[in-house]
């Protein structure tokens, strides 16, 4: 959970509109948790505040070993990553005997 949190921080400080949030030292199931909520709530920031501009962007990344990437390949790298580690999550509450929580995603505009 921890690494989804820092990638979710990651991908959106690539468009350096806010500090992302950082990570913390502890790995107890509360300060994660805040983490994770954290991180997503970063992400939502960071979209709120996002330009026809920053969208357009081709540079997000450059420099790093993946080289550049567009916002909106940015964006949907993020988008696959949260849900491939939501499967794996799922799988694991589940082999925990856990029923997941319902996911709902709801259009908003």
């Amino acid at each position: 959970m921890v690494h989804l949190a820092r990638a979710n921080a990651a991908y959106f400080s690539a468009f350096a509109l806010m500090p992302p949030p950082e990570a913390p030292s502890a790995t107890d199931k509360e300060t994660v948790r805040k983490f994770v909520t954290a991180s997503f709530d970063y992400v939502r920031s960071v979209l709120e505040k996002l330009s026809e501009k920053d969208m357009q962007r081709n540079d997000l990344g450059k420099g790093s070993r993946y080289g550049a990437h567009t916002a909106v390949d940015m964006c949907l790298r993020a988008y696959m990553h949260t849900a491939h580690h939501r499967g794996q999550v799922v799988v694991y509450l589940r082999v925990k005997g856990i029923t997941p929580p319902a996911w709902k995603f709801e259009p908003t505009a």
